[in-house]
């Protein structure tokens, strides 16, 4: 894993505002942020404008300390806020899209909190000193690019099976010529002779003979 570098700009606003870019820049480098910051890389006499153009442009990210004075400083291209906020409007021209410039609220109680140069950037909460080890480890993670929380890649439905994801594409059946098949001779037909079979009646078992002396009255006349 590679280092990442960032520049700091800020303001100096006081010696305890001065103080804390410090312990924040010294936080960063034990953490593997080099970190470039001008209390210790910016000797008396060297060039100031080249030294914020070159910690721009070459730094993999900048970080914007935007207290109150900064924020005035760099809207009014004031002093040395002023100067990295054109180089850094000038980056932002060029690519809207680009993450190189990291807001750090601090410092500043009411708006404006950030640049109008920055737009709706996400910025950090560094207001707070009771939140500065929570903040700084969301700096370094993102940094190293390393979040709480990576994105998951994406997966299939449940409910399909192997079997279904194997027949999802339509397959190409081969078609053969059709070839000529041999007619057969016709056969003469013949008739199956039919059995009839001869109905049988069962018939009443007989019973004994009648006895009896009664006759049956005629149907001619009335009994």
């Amino acid at each position: 894993m590679t280092n990442p570098s960032v520049f700091l700009s800020y303001s100096h606003d006081s010696v305890a505002h001065k103080a804390w870019v410090r312990k924040l820049a010294e936080d960063l480098r034990a953490q593997g942020v080099d970190a470039t910051l001008d209390q210790w890389d910016l000797r008396h006499g060297a060039d100031l404008v080249a030294f914020m153009e070159a910690g721009i442009r070459e730094a993999e990210r900048v970080l914007m300390v935007c207290s109150s004075n900064y924020v005035r400083k760099a809207e009014q291209r004031k002093g040395g806020a002023g100067y990295e906020g054109m180089i850094v409007t000038s980056h932002v021209a060029r690519s809207t899209d680009t993450v190189k410039f990291i807001p750090l609220v601090r410092d500043n109680p009411a708006e404006p909190l950030l640049p109008d140069f920055l737009g709706p950037r996400l910025w950090l909460d560094f207001r707070d000193d009771l939140l500065y080890a929570e903040r700084l480890e969301d700096l370094v993670r993102e940094l190293h690019d390393l979040p709480c929380f990576r994105k998951p890649p994406l997966g299939r439905p449940a409910f399909l099976s192997n079997s279904a994801e194997l027949v999802s594409e339509p397959v190409a059946l081969e078609r053969k010529p059709a070839t000529a098949q041999p007619v057969a001779a016709a056969q003469p037909e013949v008739t199956k002779p039919v059995l009839i079979q001869p109905l049988v009646i069962p018939t009443a078992p007989l019973g004994p003979p009648l006895r009896s002396g009664r006759q049956c009255p005629s149907f001619a006349e009335p009994p």
